[in-house]
């Protein structure tokens, strides 16, 4: 990994002195949004012990590593500084013209980076995201959920719909026609969608999950990503981070957390009430004030 770095830093110098001052390393999503969350957590997974190990998110060793890393890597200019501006699209649009070298980005983007290179002298390739040890990686499992209301009128048709929509027939079109991953294993030895998409990549990923908290997601993921930026953005040290992280999911931590957060903010009200009645008690010694 050392000597992969040091050529890809001497690499990029050679470009920017060649007039190629546009050209970037690594392109992720580090803006304020759940697909940091989605970064953090690939990188996190990505630097377990062993093929079998589980995610513990925000509480060992893989999870310090791993921020560690990527500070390493803004600071070496590996990742460039406007990865935290980048969501998906903007991304994707600094790869489709030809100033990134590695991009991390959804399936979609395949077909959509094809398209653009189709008779041009790029040429690009797709490959797990790296782990930290040879035949370990990640991949953040995303997706839509399709469903029928029940106040509808035709609840049958709708029914029928949802059916047809996650049905074999309509994976194979979106993922021929839009490269869109099937749900069903059986699909990744289907000769029409291997033409398409790269089978032997997709159906071998190795998947993990956004870490949930039952029904307070979207603020569990905002405490996530929100912390993690300011990590690296040296706003905020990784351990205070995870501590931040973890006790809004343990309620008894998080009482303790709020319990002393209210204690402090008692002490520091009587303190300036202490402070301006000792004020006005003997401000005949403080010459700024008038009498």
């Amino acid at each position: 990994m050392g000597s992969t770095r040091r050529n890809y830093i001497i690499y990029m110098e050679k470009e920017h002195e060649n007039g190629n001052k546009n050209l970037k390393g690594y392109a992720g999503q580090f803006s304020a949004y759940e697909g940091l969350t989605c970064n953090i957590v690939e990188w996190i997974y990505s630097y377990r012990e062993s093929y079998g190990s589980e995610c513990k998110y925000f509480s060992d060793e893989a999870a310090s590593n791993a921020l560690e890393k990527i500070s390493k890597f803004l600071d070496e200019g590996v990742m460039p500084v406007e990865n935290f501006e980048y969501k998906e699209d903007e991304s994707l649009k600094e790869w489709l013209d030809g100033n990134l070298i590695f991009i991390r980005n959804w399936p979609g983007s395949i077909k959509t980076s094809s398209v653009k290179f189709e008779g041009s002298s790029i040429k690009f390739g797709v490959t797990p995201l790296p782990g930290q040890q040879e035949g370990i990686s990640a991949s953040t499992l995303g997706g839509w959920v399709i469903g029928a209301s029940k106040f509808t009128k035709n609840q049958y048709i709708a029914a029928k719909t949802v059916e047809y929509l996650t049905g074999e027939e309509f994976q194979r079109f979106k993922a021929k026609h839009f490269n869109l991953l099937p749900t069903m294993d059986h699909l990744y030895a289907d000769s029409e969608v291997c033409e398409v998409i790269q089978c032997d990549l997709f159906k071998n990923m190795q998947g993990v999950l956004r870490p949930s908290d039952g029904n307070r997601y979207s603020e569990y993921t905002a405490i996530i990503y929100k912390t993690v930026r300011k990590v690296l953005l040296k706003e905020m040290t990784i351990e205070n981070a995870f501590r931040i992280i973890i006790s809004y999911t343990d309620k008894s931590i998080l009482f303790i957390t709020q319990l002393c957060t209210n204690i402090e903010n008692l002490i520091i009200t009587l303190t300036v009430i202490f402070i301006y009645a000792g004020i006005f008690a003997y401000y005949i010694y403080f010459s700024f004030f008038e009498k």
